[in-house]
């Protein structure tokens, strides 16, 4: 194992100078949590998180990506160990600032410790099986109706995924009173983007499949100002239910 070697903010200027063109607030991270892993190890795993002095040992042959609180990604690569150190807040920064990037990532590593894990694991089943479709949702903007009752979405936009799509199917979309059917699920398309059918201030949508219904999922709408940051969407998905895009958004902000 090579020498201890030190997470400090020298990752925090590269976002900072990243967040100055996207209107980013970003603080110094003092704590992560591992948001990917090769490889689960007794000590690391989805969820497993990290605060300041902590020592994160990586095994070798394994890869860990940490999410910190300011947004910023660390890639650690074993064997190796590091040291994260404790950080002053920057200028302009207020400790309950940085409390609240806490909290959301405190709630990000709730969620990958619980259906993080279970959404991976199914889908290194249905990986194993040669299930059709991906093994997991690819775009974390669109709704998995065989899976989910709630869904989240942005700027008015229902996009509907099926994980199957290698055949046609007659759907229909309720939206409160207004029905909207005799519609045509392509054969080969996995998405079927609804928008336009949605009325104003929609809060679910009834699917029906070949006038059969499969279920009703719950509507939330990305909060005014949540799109500063990975944490304010990547919590906001993960506290809504909205679990199969919650996932897709964070293995999107790993790389993956």
């Amino acid at each position: 194992m090579r020498s201890i070697s030190v997470i400090h903010c020298s990752t925090y200027l590269l976002a900072a100078s990243a967040a100055a063109s996207s209107n980013t607030t970003a603080i110094a991270a003092e704590n992560y949590v591992v948001i990917a892993i090769s490889r689960n190890s007794e000590e690391l795993s989805l969820g497993t998180r990290f605060i300041a002095n902590d020592r994160i040992v990586v095994p070798a042959n394994v890869t860990v990506t940490l999410l910190g609180e300011d947004g910023s990604i660390e890639r650690l690569v074993g064997p190796s160990a590091y040291i994260i150190t404790k950080e002053e807040l920057p200028s302009g920064q207020s400790g309950a600032s940085r409390a609240e990037y806490q909290s959301k990532l405190a709630a990000i590593g709730d969620f990958l410790s619980g259906e993080g894990r279970r959404i991976e694991s199914v889908g290194g089943t249905r990986s194993g099986n040669q299930s059709p479709g991906p093994s997991y949702n690819p775009d974390p903007w669109v709704i998995p109706i065989e899976t989910t009752d709630h869904g989240c979405v942005r700027d008015g936009r229902i996009v509907l995924w099926r994980r199957d799509a290698k055949e046609s199917l007659s759907l229909a979309v309720r939206f409160g009173d207004e029905l909207h059917d005799k519609l045509v699920w392509d054969e080969n398309h996995e998405t079927f983007d609804a928008s336009g059918y949605v009325p104003d201030n929609v809060d679910s949508v009834r699917i029906e499949l070949d006038h059969d219904t499969l279920r009703t999922i719950s509507l939330t709408q990305l909060p005014a100002g949540a799109e500063e940051g990975p944490l304010d969407v990547a919590s906001w998905m993960a506290r809504s239910g909205c679990n199969e895009q919650a996932f897709a958004f964070i293995r999107q902000l790993a790389g993956r």
